[in-house]
């Protein structure tokens, strides 16, 4: 497009959750999920305090409602 908007963006893929909101900044983040592969200190219950959930799944991505939230996006600009 002349533009330059995307017209009809599609996402093939992603991988992991975002960050919570709860959490500063993506070192914050990467460390907290260095510490979660470690075992190393209380690093799932911390993780869990800062989600506010006891199953949140770092690995985890939603592609459908990834997809859902990028169409909302072209449908306000």
């Amino acid at each position: 497009s002349q533009s330059g908007k995307l017209i009809n963006p599609f996402l093939l893929a992603g991988e992991q959750a975002c960050p919570p909101e709860t959490i500063s900044d993506v070192h914050a983040y990467q460390a907290l999920l260095s510490s979660l592969e470690d075992h190393a200190g209380n690093a799932h219950q911390e993780l869990s305090e800062l989600t506010g959930r006891s199953d949140f799944d770092p690995d985890f991505f939603d592609l459908e409602a990834a997809r859902d939230r990028l169409q909302l996006l072209k449908q306000l600009s």
